[in-house]
């Protein structure tokens, strides 16, 4: 990462982080960890899955894109998540074969790719969340950070950095990107 900004975080702001971490309510992710585990077992995802992702994220379903998601053969979706979860890949390939195996049915912006992601791999990714987005942005603007945090890679590249100077800084606790995310959701 060639941002740097965040070595410039107090002990304070770190603090902050995990006070709002232990704020999360703890229910909000029962539907998220039940989608978490059926991923995990399977090896992909179904719409049954992305459907309870959509309704956990309170996504709006009355649109094209839910449409042309239900449109889909339920293989074309299983084959399309596996080969998201393929070993190898990076972030970006990862969120591009879902965006074409799922043939564009996931809406205009990432919000519901990167939960499917998250939920396959919560200790590496990071859900696209405006709000989310603009805390850390409210975080580290002051610092110095110019970094478009509006792209998906930078963010995840940005939270990713923060778990792994939490996991440094706040042994023997070890933080997922997932837990970095709630954090600043709250």
């Amino acid at each position: 990462m060639s941002c740097q900004v965040l070595v410039a975080l107090t002990a304070q702001d770190e603090t902050a982080l995990l006070t709002n971490l232990g704020n999360y309510p703890p229910h909000a992710d029962d539907a998220f960890e039940e989608v978490s585990t059926r991923i995990a077992t399977h090896g992909f995802a179904t719409k049954l899955d992305i459907g309870g992702l959509a309704a956990w994220k309170r996504l709006r379903c009355d649109t094209k894109w839910a449409r042309r998601l239900q449109l889909l053969p339920q293989a074309t979706v299983q084959t399309a998540t596996a080969a998201a979860f393929a070993s190898g890949l990076t972030a970006a390939q990862r969120g591009e074969r879902l965006r074409k195996g799922l043939t564009h049915g996931m809406g205009g912006t990432f919000a519901l790719g990167s939960a499917i992601l998250t939920a396959w791999n919560p200790a590496e990714f990071a859900i696209t969340d405006r709000r989310a987005r603009a805390k850390f942005s409210g975080l580290l603007k002051p610092l110095g950070c110019g970094c478009n945090l509006g792209r998906d890679a930078v963010y995840l590249e940005h939270v990713v950095a923060l778990r792994d100077r939490l996991n440094t800084n706040q042994p023997p606790r070890r933080f997922s990107t997932r837990d970095v995310d709630k954090a600043l959701f709250t």
